[in-house]
C-alpha cells in the first residue's frame, strides 16, 4: 500500500470521526461499534451555571486544523527516525598533551643537594609538602606541585 493510500485513508478516518481500516487489517480488528466511544473528562460542575461571555467567545473562535496541511510528498519516515534520536554524547577518556617541540629552550637545574629519602608527605593550604632527610643526615621541608581540587 502506498504512502498517498495511507494519507487519503487517514484524512476520511479525521473527517468520519472513526478509524479507516483495510483488507485483511479490516477483517482481524473489532468493528468500531464494538469498542466503547472515548470521552473527554468533564469537570463536575453543577448545571446552573453559564460559561462566561469571555469563554463562549474563545470556544466560537477555535479553528479545526487540516491534515492535509501536514503531508507532503517530499516528506518520508526517514527524516522521522533521524530527528527523534537525540545526539550522542562524545566524552574525553584521555587527554594526550602535544609532543616538545623545542628541546633546547627547556631549563635545567643542577639539583642542590641529594636526597636520601621521603619522610612525610602532607597536604597544607593545597600544597603538597614533602618532609625529606638529605644526604649529610639533616631534615628539609620540600613543596611540591599544587594539589588537584576536587
Amino acid at each position: 500500500m502506498s504512502s498517498d493510500e495511507d494519507a487519503i485513508q487517514l484524512m476520511a478516518a479525521f473527517k468520519k470521526g472513526g478509524t479507516a481500516q483495510t483488507g485483511a487489517s479490516a477483517s482481524k480488528s473489532k468493528p468500531a461499534s464494538a469498542a466503547p466511544p472515548l470521552r473527554r473528562a468533564t469537570s463536575q460542575r453543577s448545571s446552573s451555571r453559564t460559561p462566561s461571555p469571555k469563554k463562549q467567545k474563545l470556544k466560537q473562535k477555535r479553528v479545526s486544523i487540516a491534515v492535509e496541511n501536514f503531508l507532503s510528498d517530499s516528506s518520508s519516515g526517514e527524516d522521522l527516525d533521524k530527528a527523534e534520536s537525540p545526539p550522542k554524547v562524545r566524552r574525553l577518556l584521555q587527554i594526550r598533551p602535544s609532543p616538545v617541540r623545542n628541546r633546547n629552550e627547556y631549563t635545567y637545574y643542577e639539583p642542590r643537594d641529594e636526597v636520601e629519602s621521603i619522610v612525610r608527605e602532607f597536604t597544607t593550604k593545597g600544597r603538597v609538602m614533602y618532609m625529606v632527610k638529605l644526604e649529610g643526615g639533616a631534615t628539609k621541608e620540600v613543596r611540591g606541585a599544587a594539589s588537584p581540587s576536587n
